[in-house]
């Protein structure tokens, strides 16, 4: 293995690291999703990068509305929706 390898190999193995510890890092996370249904009074199913999640509000949304969702300190067992 040459020095060049080396260093990639490295630089490889602590870009993986990093990007590990900043999707599990405790700090709100605000994306874009959409709408998929309304559950109940203030709570809406949405659905972000394909996974289907349940998020609260206290605005009314119609199916397919495009809405931003914070994860407060990036526990997404307590979504809920912007107001905007």
């Amino acid at each position: 293995m040459n020095y060049q390898e080396v260093i990639k190999s490295i630089t490889t193995t602590i870009f993986s690291q990093v990007q590990s510890l900043i999707k599990e890092a405790p700090f709100d996370k605000t994306f874009r999703a959409r709408i998929l249904k309304k559950i109940s009074d203030g709570k809406y199913q949405i659905e972000y990068k394909g996974g289907k999640y349940t998020a609260k509000s206290s605005q009314s949304y119609n199916e397919n509305d495009i809405v931003y969702v914070c994860a407060p300190m990036n526990k997404w067992e307590e979504l809920f929706i912007l107001p905007v």
